[in-house]
């Protein structure tokens, strides 16, 4: 472990290679800035001394020297990242390298010393210390924190600030105190993460291991994936239910586990129990084994679109209602079903179908509220496997024991997928959706060959190509050049299932291309006929060697048009070739 030592007139780096030799020291948390001093930075006396991070190094050894702290840990420039094994290390040890530290230094650059009472709370609130993910770690594990303003001028302890600081990061002043936070709930933990910021969203998750107590490799590159492995690693040692209790900010189905902390926001109050029918979990090859009590949910038939009230279900169908289920109880036997189907697909292409969605349950788990003695999750059977539905949702007491007065609860090991990545609402469409286009810089509009725009929308502002209705399932095509390649490409859009879809054309038959004869090859040809089952709503092709074109859709729900609409933009990223970086 490298440190600092402040006694020296020239801050140099120490490397105790005993860790039970390492002597006491301070340790600095920031949020890192522009020129930030590294360990190669170190070795250079001339180049570090005019980076703009080396004062605030300076300013940190003088105040550790002065408090008698001979040596002072500071993460830009102790850990040599160039070494993939040392970075291992480091993220691994980051909450016991805070933990053991005698004191720590938190400095904000964006917090003023010289602020009244009054307005001390809400700037302290807004520093960028708050919101960083590493932190959250640096603020929990060490017993002694002391706060610095931009002028390294004293504004508080953790201690004497601990009702503010309980307030702006939503963490009990017991766990910033003196309490151990693995006496949390998981989802209280996550919960304490949720809307802070990494560079990396691998971060997300390595910033968390240190306050689960998990060990894992840094993999980066992995991306949501590394939320996934931290939440299984907490499970080979935990079998807290309060970690499926999560919700994620729109309805969709998904694995069991979710794929960022945000989606434990609102759960910190979540309470867990012991139970008699309470097994382990495991992690098997084929997903995640879970043994959990089952409520049977009546009708097995949905709409795949929008119905009253309904609940969203996989690709987007929407479970009738138990109310109307007498109503419409004879639309329930295939042979009705298919007909009701054929007749919307001769004469009304635009209204909702019928589908089977397959056996739905509510699985109880172990663990409450405070004001739910019970809480589950929404389940449904696919084929061996598991998926959890109405992921926006956790049942509570209402629904629960409205579903045992009716149903015998099963106990039953489920199957799941631990990670499925989720499908949303926000590439769902209705009939007439407006749909407008943004493209990015280099790239200008040449043709438009899909529907023609509704007469009433003629004012286009900001939009780029313009707007165009959705009508029926035919897709509409629009040509772009990028200017600084001379190639021109085509967005295809259209609708599936009730689902927005996209796709790009780069190779063409003719010159210019035949817009005409790309829509028609999306809807009649065998080579792209497949396009539109994906569903694809975000994809990204090279254009060249060295640029990708990437097309992506939004949901906005205010517009200029009063009525929701679909952003579509246009990114162009240039990459830069291996051969060009050797």
């Amino acid at each position: 472990m490298r440190f600092i030592q402040t006694t020296s007139t020239d801050p140099e780096l120490v490397y105790f290679a005993d860790e039970q030799r390492i002597p006491e020291y301070a340790i600095l948390s920031h949020v890192w800035e522009e020129e930030e001093v590294t360990f190669q930075d170190m070795q250079d006396s001339l180049k570090r001394e005019k980076m703009k991070g080396w004062s605030k190094i300076v300013r940190a050894c003088e105040l550790a020297c002065n408090e008698d702290w001979d040596y002072i840990w500071v993460d830009t420039c102790c850990i040599d990242k160039s070494s993939s094994a040392e970075l291992s290390e480091a993220i691994n040890s980051m909450y016991r390298y805070y933990r053991k530290a005698q004191v720590c230094y938190v400095y904000l650059a964006d917090m003023q010393s010289d602020l009244s009472s009054q307005s001390f709370n809400d700037d302290f609130g807004k520093c960028k210390w708050f919101k960083r993910g590493w932190t959250l770690q640096e603020l929990i594990a060490p017993t002694t924190v002391f706060f610095f303003a931009q002028d390294w001028a004293k504004i508080g302890t953790k201690a004497s600030l601990q009702v503010t600081i309980a307030e702006i990061t939503r963490i009990p002043s017991a766990v910033l105190l003196w309490e151990d936070p693995s006496k949390s709930t998981i989802a209280a933990r996550m919960s304490w993460a949720a809307g802070r910021e990494t560079t990396r969203i691998e971060d997300r998750a390595y910033s968390l291991m240190g306050i689960f107590g998990v060990y894992m490799p840094p993999i980066y590159g992995e991306g949501e994936h590394a939320f996934i492995r931290l939440q299984e690693e907490i499970l080979k040692a935990s079998d807290d239910h309060t970690i499926f209790a999560w919700k994620s900010k729109s309805a969709g189905s998904s694995g069991l586990l979710g794929t960022s902390p945000e989606v434990f926001e609102g759960c910190s109050e979540y309470e867990t129990f012991q139970s008699n029918s309470q097994q382990p979990f495991s992690l098997t090859n084929m997903g995640l084994l879970v043994y959990l009590p089952l409520l049977a949910i009546d009708g097995p038939v949905a709409f795949n679109g929008r119905f009253p009230e309904g609940v969203y279900h996989e690709e987007g169908a929407y479970r009738i209602p138990d109310r109307f289920t007498p109503f419409l109880s004879w639309l329930f036997t295939p042979f009705l079903r298919g007909y009701y189907n054929f007749m919307l697909d001769s004469f009304f292409p635009t209204m909702p179908r019928i589908v089977p969605i397959g056996e739905q349950f509510l699985a109880l788990l172990n663990c409450r509220s405070k004001t739910s003695e019970h809480l589950a999750i929404y389940i449904v059977k696919d084929g061996h496997q598991c998926k959890r539905v109405r992921s926006d949702l956790v049942a509570d007491d209402t629904t629960i024991l409205a579903k045992r007065r009716k149903i015998k609860i099963m106990h039953q090991k489920l199957l799941f997928k631990a990670w499925d990545l989720p499908r949303f609402e926000h590439n769902y469409v209705q009939p007439d959706q407006i749909v407008a286009f943004f493209s990015g810089q280099g790239i200008r509009p040449v043709a438009d060959g899909g529907h023609p725009v509704a007469a009433e929308i003629t004012d286009t502002g900001d939009y780029s190509m313009g707007v165009f209705k959705l009508s029926g399932s035919e897709p509409c095509t629009f040509l772009f050049m990028h200017d600084p390649t001379h190639r021109p490409f085509v967005v295809v859009a259209g609708t599936e299932s009730a689902h927005f879809w996209l796709d790009l054309v780069f190779d063409f038959e003719t010159d210019p291309p035949n817009l005409e004869n790309i829509r028609q090859s999306y809807t009649y040809g065998k080579e792209r006929e497949d396009i539109p089952q994906k569903k694809l709503d975000r994809i990204s092709k090279f254009l060249t060697d060295n640029v990708a074109i990437l097309v992506e859709a939004r949901r906005r729900n205010q517009s200029k048009f009063d009525t929701p609409c679909l952003i579509v933009n246009i990114h162009v990223d240039n990459v830069i070739s291996s051969s060009a970086c050797s």
